[in-house]
């Protein structure tokens, strides 16, 4: 499983939780900039949208990751 992948996984489980929430809670964790990048990249391209600023910032999967992303019930 992907990083990304993992990480639509956690934020469709656990809505709104932190970068730092987000790190802890998936099995393979990256750095801290990797984590970054892999979110910001998510929020590009629409599966993830963020609530607050700074370190602050909470996210959620949005309505379109919702209805096209793959689940593994398994986790």
């Amino acid at each position: 499983m992907t990083i990304e992948l993992e990480v639509l996984q956690f934020l469709h489980f656990h809505p709104l939780s932190n970068r730092m929430e987000i790190t802890r809670g998936i099995s393979n964790a990256p750095s801290d900039s990797t984590m970054k990048r892999v979110i910001s990249a998510a929020v590009k391209n629409g599966f993830v949208e963020t609530f607050g600023r700074g370190p602050a910032t909470k996210y959620r999967l949005t309505p379109q990751a919702l209805v096209t992303m793959p689940l593994n019930l398994s986790t």
